[in-house]
C-alpha cells in the first residue's frame, strides 16, 4: 500500500474571527494523520499573526489574485513537500472531529479508483428566519443530490489525489465544480461522505445572499461552457428533490419556498447576462455574514 502523506491547504482572507478554531480543530491530527498544514493568505486584519502562533502550520502570506490561485500554491506546495493527499477547506469554515480522517480514507491506497471526495456541509445559522430557512434548503438539496444521484464537490471540505489536476485556470471561479470535472474527465471518480460534516455560517443579509448566489451561477454557467457539463445542483432532475429537502412543511415554509425560487431565478438570469458581458469576478467582494462561525458554534 502507498503511504498516504496528506496536507491540509486553508486559503485565508481576513480569517481572524474563524482561524483559531479552525487550526486548533486540525493541529492535534499533526503528526500522525496530517503530515502538513499549509495556510495560503492574503490578509490584512491580523489573520496572519494568529497563524504564525502556530508552529505545525505553513504560512505563505501573497496578494489577492482569487481562490484558483491559491489553490494552484496549495497544489504546487503539497508536490513540493511529497504529499499525495490534499484536504483543502475553506478558512470560514469548521470540520467536524473525525471528517479528515473520513476522507482521508476513500484515497487511502491506490486500489480505488476514487480520485476526489467531499464531505457535508451543515450550516450553523440559528436564526428562525427566512436566511437560515434558504440556507438550510440549499445543503439538504446538496446532501441529497450526492447520496441519490452523483456527488457534487463542495470547496467547503473536500479531499483530493495530488498530480492529477495540476493547475487550474486564474479566471475559474467555481474552483470545486472545475475540479470535479477535471478528475472525471481524466477518468477518475468522485465520491462523498455524509459522515464527514463541515459547520458553515450561510448569508445572513440578503444582499449578502443575492451577491453569493449570483456568483455561484456565474461560474455554473463557465463551467457549462468549459465542460460541457451542468453542474448536478442545477440539473433538473434536482428539482425532484425540493420538496424533501424543506426544512418543514408549513405554510411559512411554501410562502419562503416562494420567495427562495425568486431569488434563484433573478440570480441566475443575471448571472446569464454577466457571463455574455464578460463579468467574471475572480476576485468577489466576500460576504461578510458568513464570517461569523465562531460565534454560532
Amino acid at each position: 500500500m502507498i503511504l498516504v502523506r496528506v496536507a491540509v491547504g486553508i486559503p485565508a482572507y481576513n480569517e481572524r474571527k474563524n482561524i483559531r478554531a479552525l487550526l486548533d480543530r486540525i493541529v492535534p491530527l499533526v503528526p500522525t494523520t496530517v503530515q502538513e498544514i499549509l495556510v495560503v493568505s492574503s490578509s490584512t486584519n491580523g489573520t496572519d499573526k494568529i497563524v504564525g502562533e502556530y508552529p505545525q502550520a505553513s504560512l505563505i502570506h501573497t496578494s489577492r489574485e482569487g481562490k484558483a490561485s491559491a489553490w494552484n500554491l496549495l497544489i504546487k506546495e503539497s508536490e513540493t513537500r511529497n504529499c499525495n493527499v490534499l484536504i483543502y477547506l475553506g478558512g470560514d469554515n469548521l470540520p467536524a472531529q473525525d471528517a479528515i480522517p473520513h476522507l482521508i480514507h476513500h484515497l487511502d491506497g491506490n486500489s480505488t479508483r476514487v480520485g476526489i471526495v467531499t464531505a457535508r456541509p451543515v450550516p450553523i445559522n440559528r436564526e428562525c428566519n427566512f436566511l437560515s430557512w434558504y440556507g438550510e434548503l440549499q445543503w439538504n438539496i446538496h446532501h441529497l443530490v450526492s447520496e441519490r444521484y452523483e456527488p457534487k464537490i463542495s470547496g467547503e471540505l473536500c479531499a483530493m489525489r495530488v498530480g492529477i489536476v495540476r493547475e487550474i485556470p486564474p479566471a475559474i471561479i467555481n474552483d470545486d465544480d472545475y475540479i470535479q470535472g477535471v478528475f472525471m474527465l481524466r477518468g477518475w471518480e468522485a465520491a462523498y461522505d455524509p459522515t464527514a460534516l463541515v459547520f458553515l455560517q450561510t448569508p445572513k443579509t440578503l444582499d449578502d445572499l443575492i451577491k453569493q448566489r449570483y456568483r455561484i451561477y456565474l461560474g455554473h454557467h463557465q463551467i457549462r461552457f468549459l465542460l460541457g457539463k451542468k453542474p448536478v445542483t442545477i440539473q433538473y432532475r434536482s428539482l425532484k428533490l425540493l420538496s424533501e429537502a424543506m426544512p418543514d412543511h408549513t405554510l411559512q415554509s411554501y410562502l419562503y419556498l416562494v420567495l427562495s425560487i425568486m431569488i434563484q431565478a433573478y440570480a441566475y438570469l443575471a448571472a446569464r447576462v454577466g457571463i455574455i458581458i464578460g463579468d467574471l469576478p475572480y476576485r468577489w467582494k466576500m460576504a461578510e455574514s458568513t464570517k461569523q462561525l465562531q460565534y454560532g458554534m
